[in-house]
């Protein structure tokens, strides 16, 4: 493989995270794991776009908690709702969970990631029941 770099620990992370933990361990649905690529795909071409650094180069060091609420804000800001937002969070979260178990080094960011908080959605009266 001239010229291509040594797989870094976030593209081990997410390749861990999308083809084995969510399937074999947490049972999700193929449209599931799909929701997540892409909502990590979406994810990291910000990241790229916001630092300059090529997605095939970056490192865990790149999953953090200004990066994770900058893509958020950004969601928002394309005209996407509270409930998209809160969705996206989930599956960062999760990756965010699974990232703790496979590399200790990365239990505090992980941990600050985690505690980032849903948006609150309001949900209208249903006005057809009596």
């Amino acid at each position: 493989m001239a010229g291509c770099a040594a797989p870094t620990d976030l593209a081990l992370g997410v390749t861990g995270f999308l083809t084995s933990y969510l399937v074999a361990e947490r049972g999700c649905s193929p449209a599931t794991v799909a929701s997540y690529a892409r909502t990590v795909r979406s994810f990291l071409l910000h990241v790229e776009s916001a630092t300059g650094t090529a997605i095939e180069r970056m490192s865990l060091s790149a999953f953090t908690t200004d990066a994770v609420t900058s893509f958020l804000d950004a969601v928002e800001a394309s005209g996407c709702s509270a409930s998209t937002r809160n969705q996206r969070l989930a599956a960062l979260k999760s990756l965010a969970r699974y990232a703790m178990r496979e590399f200790p080094q990365f239990m505090l960011e992980g941990q600050r990631i985690c505690s980032i908080r849903a948006k609150r959605v309001h949900k209208g009266e249903a006005d057809y029941l009596e």
